[in-house]
């Protein structure tokens, strides 16, 4: 006697569903609540910068009176000496805590380097910094 083959044998389409109803899904309140936790900003509101040049950190100034960290990846050739650049965000629009994007530091031939922004800084952060790193 020959031993039984086992089929695979397609779900049926309720069992299927009820398993993917299972699965936890991101709601709207969700999304808000991680962006509330992480501070935003959009490229075009950038109003001045600094490098420190010493480190891979990048100071913003952005709108009124915040001020943004980022930290490029590696070295950014002309950072030092840069007096404009263009942030480039890798996805949308916004760049929030956390976010990577791509800066291009202005010249003949614009370096472009990868960054991340790292945090903004409050009130005593940004008294911390030397005044040659204040944006």
């Amino acid at each position: 006697m020959r031993p039984h083959k086992l089929a695979a044998l397609p779900l049926p389409l309720p069992l299927i569903l009820a398993l993917a109803s299972c699965a936890p899904v991101p709601t709207a309140g969700d999304a808000a609540r991680q962006t509330a936790a992480r501070p935003c900003f959009y490229p075009q509101q950038v109003t001045n910068f600094r490098h420190d040049g010493t480190t891979q950190s990048l100071y913003l100034k952005v709108g009124a009176g915040e001020t943004y960290q980022l930290r490029t990846s590696g070295f950014c050739r002309g950072l030092d000496n840069a007096i404009g650049l263009a942030i480039l965000p890798e996805v949308g629009g916004r760049l929030c805590a956390g976010d990577w994007a791509k800066i291009a530091v202005g010249g003949m031939t614009p370096e472009t380097c990868r960054v991340q922004v790292v945090k903004s800084l409050n009130a005593d952060e940004l008294a911390a910094l030397p005044s040659r790193d204040r944006p």
